[in-house]
């Protein structure tokens, strides 16, 4: 995870990025404490403190995940706010409560904390279980939307895409479930040393999600490592949904535009994506040290214009075929 975390990104910053990471040192430190205090290879507290550091990274981290790419298929504000607010009381409520419980059971003697520790185990694991499943039960309900609008047209690529982030999310919720599960089936072993194993494979199945949200908003030809590009502070909300759209009925548009020669539409799109390949490519941006705003130099300008022209060149051509001449 950590080599596909640096690969991925192209700049290390943004919610998405930074609760990715620290999920994936819960999982490490969860593991390691887990297995210290199984095996009884070091003293009790170290193993408890790299235990539970690990279960609270873990267990926050992945709600974090999860919402920080909600927001490219949820249009709707007030959804975004009830989820994040949903993250926050959980998490208090829920890891201090277990925390102190399991501490206390551990050292105190007290049969009142193993009995309160026992109760706040099952509803600590039904919370989280519930929060991460409401969250992406809402991913796959925006992706059904997503899925319907594509229906109604040829775009095979976009529809498998959106199948599989359907299947994805639906494979996160049945982990989910496994676990609880496991807890209420008194398997507490198995469960604890199950869950290092699931959060992993979750946030590995979030790198893949990613991966196909960014083709979804830029495009099946966008290169992996402008993922941080779309995952940030200045993602418009549904804009994965708003992308779609906007590409399905500029599709329809030129079908109109051509009548029945699919070919000749085929052929502007196949130019026009070109066209945006060596835009992409040739515009480099630099921030600012002063201001932060992007800067273009001289000869990137002259390249970008250049692309521009060969842009209107490629439209005239069109033209020129549509009228005979």
């Amino acid at each position: 995870m950590v080599l596909l975390i640096s690969t991925t990104f192209k700049r290390w910053k943004g919610l998405y990025f930074w609760s990715l990471c620290i999920c994936n040192y819960g999982v490490a430190s969860y593991s390691l404490g887990m297995m210290l205090m199984y095996f009884d290879l070091s003293v009790l507290w170290l193993s408890k403190v790299l235990l539970d550091a690990g279960w609270i990274c873990m267990v926050i981290c992945q709600s974090l995940v999860l919402y920080s790419r909600l927001g490219l298929v949820v249009e709707n504000l007030k959804i975004l706010r009830a989820v994040k607010w949903m993250i926050i009381i959980d998490s208090i409520v829920l890891v201090i409560a277990t925390t102190v419980l399991d501490f206390g059971t551990t050292y105190s003697g007290v049969p009142t904390f193993t009995q309160a520790y026992f109760y706040v185990e099952h509803i600590q694991m039904t919370g989280f279980a519930l929060q991460e499943t409401i969250i992406s039960g809402i991913y796959i309900w925006k992706t059904i939307d997503l899925l319907k609008i594509v229906s109604t047209t040829n775009t095979t690529n976009t529809r498998t895409m959106v199948w599989q982030l359907l299947v994805i999310n639906i494979i996160i919720i049945a982990m989910d479930v496994a676990l609880v599960v496991l807890q209420y089936k008194h398997l507490q072993l198995y469960q604890e040393s199950i869950k290092g194993f699931v959060y992993s494979v979750k946030l590995k199945l979030e790198l893949n999600i990613l991966s196909k949200l960014v083709d979804l908003v830029n495009g099946a030809s966008t290169n992996r490592t402008m993922t941080l590009e779309v995952i940030d502070s200045t993602a418009i909300p549904g804009q994965a949904q708003t992308e779609v759209k906007r590409e399905l009925s500029r599709q329809e548009n030129l079908g109109s535009f051509f009548g029945n020669d699919n070919k000749g539409a085929m052929k502007y799109t196949e130019d026009s994506l070109t066209v945006k390949r060596r835009r992409s490519s040739a515009v480099s941006r630099s921030p600012d040290e002063n201001d932060g705003i992007t800067q273009i130099p001289s000869q990137q300008f002259r390249r970008r214009r250049t692309s521009d022209q060969e842009s209107s060149a490629l439209y005239a051509d069109m033209v020129r075929s549509l009228s005979g001449k």
